[in-house]
């Protein structure tokens, strides 16, 4: 169940039933000390059953009670031996999402994902033409492209560098349980999943941080820990291919003939300034 509560820039936000409110939380949390899970070196998760290198990255089997938990925590090693298809190749995609900007829950009609580009006049100081075609099927065109080099080269995996849901990131309230993934936007389910459906990319794991936008861009209360909810996520149309256990994270990987540590930080703290600062990347604003 949810209730719409807030619509910026052309997308509506929505708070979970149930769910309390910053401000409640703020009142229940009031004389308590409050220590954040803010881990200075990599650590193995218990939960985590150690054994024969698999090719496929491995988390835990039931998420963890809050999305800070597994803060640092170093996978276990994930092995890509099979050298019989030639060179191994890794896909790197950053900035993708589009914008959900219509559609009828009802009827679950949603508007194909516009691009999310500087072509409004909303964005006075970096305003740039329209270029038609490429800028209406962006996200289309590379998703194409990606199926098409994919199924040519074979990929072991996808590194998402962020910025994934567009501008604010995924749009219900943050705080929900970590074992209920919400999607009342169709932002996973249609900028996604639906959108980098082809044969060549099923199965293929999706390792990610965090973007600016994600934390909610100019809204910093929208969903950022839903991206690592959906981890686990249970929702009918998830192919399980997302993978983000945490804000930050290590993931140690092995080829036939060299290893490598694959280190996910979070930078987005030199985003975070004072809440009167009024630059244009102020997640805290």
């Amino acid at each position: 169940e949810t209730t719409t509560f807030n619509s910026v820039h052309g997308e509506t936000t929505h708070r979970i039933g149930g769910l309390k409110s910053l401000y409640e939380v703020r009142k229940e949390l009031q004389g308590k000390h409050m220590q954040p899970n803010l881990r200075t070196k990599p650590w193995r998760d218990a939960e985590v059953a150690e054994g024969h290198c698999k090719s496929r990255f491995q988390v835990r089997e039931d998420p963890p009670e809050l999305s800070t938990d597994l803060n640092g925590v170093e996978l276990p090693e994930t092995c890509f031996y099979d050298d019989s298809k030639g060179p191994h190749h890794i896909f790197v995609i950053g900035d993708w999402g589009g914008v959900i900007d219509w559609y009828d829950s009802n009827s679950h009609f949603v508007k194909s994902p516009k691009t999310a580009d500087h072509t409004r006049k909303v964005f006075a100081s970096h305003h740039r033409d329209k270029v038609n075609s490429s800028d209406t099927w962006a996200q289309f065109n590379v998703s194409r492209w990606m199926c098409y080099y994919s199924a040519k080269w074979n990929p072991d995996f996808v590194v998402n560098l962020g910025d994934n849901f567009y501008w604010g990131g995924i749009n219900v309230q943050c705080g929900a349980p970590m074992d209920k993934v919400q999607d009342p936007g169709f932002q996973w389910s249609n900028v996604y999943e639906s959108m980098y459906s082809c044969d060549a990319l099923q199965g293929l794991q999706w390792l990610g941080v965090l973007g600016n936008h994600d934390y909610g861009g100019f809204m910093f209360t929208n969903g950022w820990d839903q991206a690592i909810a959906y981890t686990w996520s249970k929702l009918h149309f998830s192919s399980g291919r997302w993978l983000q256990p945490s804000l930050y994270y290590k993931c140690p990987v092995k080829y036939s003939e060299f290893s490598m540590d694959i280190f996910f930080v979070d930078s987005n703290i030199f985003d975070a300034n004072d809440y009167h600062d009024t630059s244009g990347h102020n997640i805290c604003g």
